[in-house]
């Protein structure tokens, strides 16, 4: 038990303090910027404006920007880089809102949403939907549809985040087992 609690303490410590080693460095920066984003999905239940929604995904973008360079040594952040900056891109050449076409909702299942006003933001919090012809950036938007095993639509921005993420947890892991072995 005491050598669980000394394991996690040291996990706690690399994701949370900043560090000079090899393992995460101001962590912290991940967690604020995360719960920045749990704000906007909180805020808009209760009726943050859409300026207030934009301007917390921008603050939280740029933390998830200040600690990804800050942990560009690991391979994992530079995917996570570009996919955050695609990301980024997309969003903000529209308003700080992911696009999403009719068509795209249609495709994916989501029908009462695909027949809402154009410019009507969606439940997803992020994303707002728009018309092709009035989208910015279209190819970087959420144009890519899995309908199994569950119904999600993502950006070419998120799939390059998602494996910087495995990337990232893959190094972190070998990097607490190479420390372990030592």
């Amino acid at each position: 038990m005491r050598r669980k609690a000394e394991s996690f303490a040291t996990v706690a410590e690399q994701v949370v303090l900043p560090s000079t080693g090899p393992g995460l460095q101001w962590g912290w920066l991940f967690l604020v910027a995360l719960l920045l984003q749990l704000a906007v999905y909180l805020g808009l239940k209760t009726g943050v404006t859409p300026a207030g929604v934009g301007l917390l995904l921008f603050v939280s973008y740029a933390l998830l920007l200040i600690g990804t360079v800050r942990n560009l040594r690991m391979w994992g952040f530079r995917l996570f880089l570009i996919g955050l900056a695609l990301n980024m891109a997309a969003m903000g050449a529209n308003g700080w809102r992911m696009p999403v076409s009719p068509a795209t909702l249609l495709q994916a299942g989501f029908v009462e949403e695909a027949f809402l006003q154009s410019g009507s933001y969606l439940s997803s919090v992020k994303s707002v939907l728009l018309a092709p012809e009035y989208t910015r950036l279209g190819f970087l938007t959420d144009i890519i549809v899995i309908t199994k095993p569950l119904r999600r639509i993502f950006s070419v921005g998120d799939i390059m985040v998602l494996l910087g993420v495995v990337t990232v947890f893959v190094e972190w892991c070998l990097t607490l087992r190479s420390r372990r072995v030592a």
